[in-house]
Parts: C-alpha cells; structure tokens; sequence
C-alpha cells in the first residue's frame, strides 16, 4: 500500500487510532489483541488572544494536534510546558511514531459551539494523570477484569472519558448520570463495549468492536506509511529471543 496523508479532514473531537511495527507497539499490539496499539482525539488549535495565545477550533482552522496520554515528555499545545500525562501532542510529532492511522468521525450533532470548551476544560482536568507503570493495570486491561484502579490512565480510557463528558455537558438532561455509569457507557458506545471506563483499550474503538456507537460515525484510515520489511521481519525474532534469555536468566536464578 502506498503512503497516505488525509489528514487535512481532521476536526476537533474527530478519536485517532494509531498502529506502529516498532517491537513496543509489537508487544502492546499482542498483549492486548488487537491491530491498534494507541489512541487519542484529534484537536485543531488556532492562534488567540486567550490561553497563551492559543484557542481550539471547532473547524479545520489551526494545527493538528493529538490530545493522548503517553509515557514520553512533550511540549503542551496550548500551555507551552513540558508534560507527562495528558495534554496536547503535535500530529507531526505523534503521527511520524506509527505506520497506520485511523479515524471515527465525531458525528456532527455532537460538534457544536461547546466542543472546544468541554475540551479544553476535559483536558486541564487530567493534565496531570501519569500513564500507568504498574504490571496489575496491564494485566487488567489485557484480561478484561477489574484488578484494582490508580491514579494513571491508559489511552484508551482518556477516550473514553472524553465522549462521555461530551455527552453529558452537551445535553443538560444527561447532567445527573455519573461518568462510569453502565447506561451511559453503552448509551455511548453500543453494546459491545467493556462496562468500565479503565477497560477499554483502543482496538474497542475499533468500528468492528464497536459499530452501534451513537457519537462516533464511520472509519477511515487517513495516514499510511510503509514501514521497514527487514524490521517487521527480524523483530519478532528479536522479541522471542529476548524472553528466551530472561526466562534462562529467571531459571539460572532460581536454582542458585
């Protein structure tokens, strides 16, 4: 397949799906059994006179950012610092990290003039949520079972939390559900989803893990780039021999 760059059709509040052949997004990928090992939602950010002179556009104005949560320090979007945890990513940071990119549309009565508002506020709530380092929290959300919940957040929740909090600061009525609420979960997202926020990983968001959603509309893959055919090759090979040794290593230990 031949490089692609859609890019150009993104909007404010448009969830991001990204694939890398990179042995991390290798392993995540096989961890978590699915073709896509990072998400995020797109947001357009313009020049203002507010917010350090920044303000995010409701249209396709501004630059591309990512709004994600990651592991790797970057400079803030809209507040210009260094950050670890949520915040504002620039595309052509983010995107460059990945051999594939796939979009969900946000359906458009959910685009309104209180999008970037909800976002940025949504964003300035979990600027200083970490992405989780404990073993539990990976194996959790591998097996799809509550092993317990920290502080941190995974990608995919941050999504997650995302939708909700549109839904519920769009439409007045919704105001008394609580995020994390069953009901609204799948009022959201359809059936098919996980019943916990903290559960969903980003292959749920996934058309064909989640195709009754009532705020993301279809799909599309508006970023290719090919990747290396040696790397994709060796690196499984790689990977499979690295655990070899640590496994020798963990048996040599334990018989000393």
């Amino acid at each position: 397949m031949s490089d692609v760059d859609l890019t150009h059709k993104l909007r404010t509040g448009d969830a991001l799906l990204f694939s890398s052949n990179n042995p991390t997004g290798f392993l995540l990928r096989t961890m978590i059994s699915s073709h896509w090992n990072h998400g995020g939602i797109a947001v357009r950010i313009k020049d203002s006179d507010l917010n350090n002179g920044k303000e995010i556009s409701l249209d396709y104005e501004g630059e591309l950012f990512v709004l994600e949560i990651n592991t790797s320090p970057r400079e803030d979007g809209i507040s210009g610092k260094k950050i670890i945890g949520a915040g504002y990513s620039k595309a052509s940071w983010v995107f460059r990290k990945y051999n594939r990119v796939a979009v969900r549309y946000l359906q458009e009565e959910w685009r309104t003039e209180k999008l970037p508002s909800i976002t940025k506020e949504f964003s300035d709530g979990y600027s200083t949520t970490p992405f989780p380092s404990s073993p539990l929290s990976f194996l959790s959300i591998w097996l799809g079972v509550d092993l317990g919940k920290d502080n941190s957040m995974f990608c995919s929740e941050l999504m997650a939390k995302y939708y909700i909090k549109i839904m519920i600061d769009t439409i007045p009525s919704e105001s008394h559900i609580e995020s994390g609420s069953i009901d609204t979960i799948r009022k959201i997202f359809g059936d098919e989803c996980p019943e916990e926020e903290h559960l969903f990983r980003p292959g749920h968001f996934d058309i064909s893990n989640m195709p009754n959603s009532s705020m993301l509309s279809n799909q599309e893959e508006i970023y290719h780039r090919s990747g290396d055919i040696l790397f994709i090759i060796i690196q499984p090979l790689l990977i499979t021999m690295f655990i070899a040794v640590m496994f020798y290593i963990m048996l040599s230990v334990t018989k000393i």
